[in-house]
């Protein structure tokens, strides 16, 4: 059975989503499983090992429809964005936003240091960079409070459909974009090849959730997110890091 957060997070973002743009609300369609799961999971961590932090501060790196899901659900929470702002996503919940391309990354010193938080949400962002990924986490770490959790959502590489048309010798992934504001993903991650940044930049995984959450609008996709519910974990859509900051 599903979280009643899971549950209430669609709810409520159903009837956010409505209000905006044709864009906007696509992606929602498209997403909302997937932001819902993860809203889900902010519930289990504050709920479980932040228990005893009150209020909890929480920053939303890549503030979307999450963000006012979190706003709506946690109101007793400290939260805050980073990255860039978008307008659509607005939330009267949230006390601060600090601008930043999470490429910038790889120089400390032109990147804010807010104050340390418990909990960092990190969803559908890594795959859109063009720099390591390991700039981002070490400085997310740095970001944290010791034992802050990061919460990381990305897209598996190795998904069944990625798998079958690479065995047919065409491109799993799709070509960049014009759009420099939104280029598209740079570059898709394994489980074990991110599970390895992760330890790498100082970070203890706590979990990963493997699940087909993403509502593919194409037959291929949504006939592989069907299969793959019958497979190994490896060969599901989405993937869901919990991670701690090490001492």
């Amino acid at each position: 059975m599903k979280s009643p957060f899971v549950q209430r997070a669609l709810t409520l973002g159903d009837a956010y989503a409505a209000q905006l743009d044709a864009d906007a609300r696509h992606y929602w369609a498209e997403n909302r499983r997937r932001i819902a799961a993860a809203v889900g999971e902010v519930a289990e961590v504050l709920r479980g090992p932040l228990s005893d932090r009150r209020p909890a501060r929480i920053i939303d790196v890549g503030p979307s429809l999450e963000t006012v899901l979190l706003g709506q659900l946690f109101p007793d929470v400290i939260l805050e964005t980073m990255g860039w702002a978008d307008h659509r996503y607005q939330s009267s919940g949230v006390a601060a936003h600090h601008p930043l391309d999470l490429n910038a990354t790889v120089d400390p010193a032109k990147v804010p240091q807010p104050e340390p938080c418990d909990l960092i949400l990190f969803l559908e962002v890594v795959e859109h960079l063009h720099t390591a990924p390991i700039f981002a986490l070490r400085y997310l770490r740095t970001c944290l409070r010791a034992g802050g959790y990061l919460l990381v959502s990305t897209p598996n590489a190795a998904f069944l459909r990625n798998r079958w048309r690479l065995l047919c010798g065409r491109n799993p992934f799709e070509p960049l974009r014009e759009d420099l504001r939104n280029p598209g993903h740079f570059r898709e991650y394994t489980a074990a090849e991110f599970g390895r940044l992760l330890d790498e930049a100082g970070f203890a995984r706590v979990a990963l959730r493997r699940e087909n959450l993403y509502d593919f609008g194409s037959t291929s996709g949504r006939l592989a997110s069907r299969l793959a519910e019958w497979m190994p974990g490896s060969f599901r859509h989405d993937m869901l890091f919990v991670a701690q900051r090490r001492e």
